[in-house]
């Protein structure tokens, strides 16, 4: 299988996916073109670190609905799932 990779204008994206998302779409790869994925940002912590670094540090870890109580997003409905 050959693959290969074509530039093209962000007129293409934003035409192709439906309202603003392609806007985003594009939006977003011109930034990691520019930047990279993390903006160069050398603070960044990625997941093939998080242990080394973390090591000796408790993490606290919760659920996604545990999360959500304490957000102040919750309206007081009860996920029965």
């Amino acid at each position: 299988m050959t693959c290969h990779y074509e530039r093209l204008d962000r007129k293409v994206l934003e035409a192709a996916v439906p309202g603003c998302i392609g806007e985003e779409l594009a939006d977003m790869f011109e930034y990691i073109g520019e930047f990279g994925y993390d903006g160069r940002d050398p603070t960044v912590v990625y997941p093939e670190n998080v242990s080394a670094r973390y090591l000796n540090h408790k993490l606290l870890l919760t659920t996604i609905i545990a999360w959500h109580r304490c957000s102040g997003l919750h309206d007081g409905r009860v996920y029965q799932g």
